[in-house]
């Protein structure tokens, strides 16, 4: 056993011997103590001997508490405790061990990121996508540059040939992301069609070409047409024409030539009868599902289109030209049809409720009952085929606040098959019919990349 410490207020010596004679407690040298921290002593076997002590006897060791423990005089200046690292690293992620499938990449789900794992899996079996991607040699830095080499990263491994599968961590996309949106920082859930227009917009912004590049409308509104003669012609082209000029330095990407087309929306006054035109892109089209009360059919894609472009009736409408308030009619229809026609099904009701309504889902569509007919793109857009194919469905399964997205596509052999983050299984058959289908990409049958 070490020799006891001595302490102020503690006896240096050996007591009495008189006193020692008179005392239960031996001798203190041969008490067993044990040193809890640099501050306390303490004697385990002390106390049933201390007790039986007089009180005069006690008073020898004033420094000795009921507890029995015994306090050091504090040092000048101890030193610190060691600090913890306020965030220690996390381990490193351990990658999936198989796959079922080598058609398409499988993607690491690491910051509730399903969203982004979903729609990248459908954009990555766009073949047009992947090839305009990839036609990119990146020689100087731009506009969200980071994001576009991630992509062409992206590209090209889901491109390469795979002998065995292969898992891609999209974490350095989504960071490039943050630079511009700072929204999806952290693993909040977000939402897959915010994503996706979001990422679609900050390529477009990469890959723009400006006001002096060419377009897909130089056929059309460009000098050559303009020499021809064989530029359009009528109220509704003309007007079309100048939004075109005056938009395109803003609407000119190999993005906007995939995925947008464009709207007319026509607005009637119901008393003066003045009509209100105006003209908008769009990346996608929001389809609402219809207020039925009681047990009903389920809907397919092809009736919440039409109930899209259906003409609406609203009141409140205030009509600049004869100056009343008052009800008035919308009508929409299709200027431009995309290559790649994406739907986004609203399943969240002003943000608070889940719709799990059936639909089906047709493998087919056709747009030609949807084109403005008085425009003259209305036979170019016949020409570049209104018939589209489905090939990708992104799902929700869950409530506003908790969810998980994944997504059911054709694979680069052709076969349909499920992706969920990074396991991925063969279907036997496309979804036709869903209560948790939230987006739908469809492919235009036959395609043209220019009018």
């Amino acid at each position: 056993m070490q020799p006891l410490p001595t302490y102020p207020g503690f006896p240096v010596a050996q007591p009495p011997q008189q006193l020692a004679q008179s005392m239960i407690l031996q001798p203190r040298l041969t008490i067993p103590y044990q040193v809890i921290s640099t501050q306390v002593v303490t004697y385990p076997n002390f106390s049933t001997q201390y007790a039986q002590l007089q009180p005069s006897q006690q008073s020898l060791y004033p420094s000795f508490t009921k507890s029995m423990q015994l306090e050091k005089v504090p040092q000048p200046n101890p030193a610190p405790p060691p600090r913890a690292l306020p965030n220690p690293a996390p381990p490193p992620r351990a990658l999936p061990t198989k796959t079922e499938s080598l058609e398409t990449l499988s993607f690491l789900n690491f910051e509730n990121n399903c969203y982004m794992n979903a729609v990248l899996q459908a954009l990555i079996n766009t073949p047009e996508f992947l090839a305009e991607i990839m036609r990119y040699n990146l020689q100087s830095t731009g506009k969200n540059f980071e994001l576009l080499v991630e992509t062409i990263n992206l590209a090209k491994r889901s491109a390469a040939k795979r002998e065995e599968a292969d898992f891609f961590d999209p974490l350095l996309i989504k960071r490039a992301i943050e630079e511009s949106r700072p929204g999806y920082k952290g693993s909040l859930h977000q939402d897959a069609q915010e994503f996706l227009r979001d990422y679609l917009e900050l390529l477009h912004e990469a890959l723009s070409r400006g006001e002096d590049g060419s377009s897909i409308f130089t056929s059309i509104f460009g000098p050559q047409a303009k020499a021809s003669g064989a530029q359009a012609q009528g109220i509704l082209d003309s007007k079309y024409e100048a939004w075109i000029t005056a938009t395109l330095a803003k609407n000119n990407s190999p993005i906007y030539d995939l995925f947008a087309g464009n709207l007319a929306s026509t607005v009637i006054c119901q008393k003066c009868k003045r009509q209100t035109l105006t003209f908008e892109p769009f990346l996608d089209i929001s389809l609402a599902f219809p207020e039925v009360k009681g047990k009903t059919l389920v809907p397919s894609v092809s009736d919440l289109m039409a109930n899209f472009f259906n003409c609406e009736k609203f009141d409140g409408f205030i009509c600049q030209s004869c100056g009343t308030q008052g009800s008035a009619s919308l009508t929409k229809r299709l200027l431009w049809t995309p290559n790649v026609l994406v739907l986004h099904l609203k399943r969240f009701k002003d943000a608070v409720v889940k719709l799990e309504n059936s639909v089906y889902i047709p493998e087919k569509l056709d747009l030609t009952n949807y084109l403005e007919k008085e425009c003259s793109l209305y036979l170019q857009n016949i020409r570049s085929g209104v018939e589209y194919k489905l090939y990708a469905v992104v799902h929700h399964e869950g409530t506003l606040a908790s969810g998980h997205y994944t997504a059911e596509l054709i694979g680069r052999k052709g076969q349909w098959l499920e992706a969920n983050d990074h396991e991925i299984t063969t279907k036997q058959a496309p979804p036709n019919y869903s209560n948790k289908a939230y987006l739908l990409f469809y492919s235009r049958i036959s395609r043209k990349t220019s009018p």
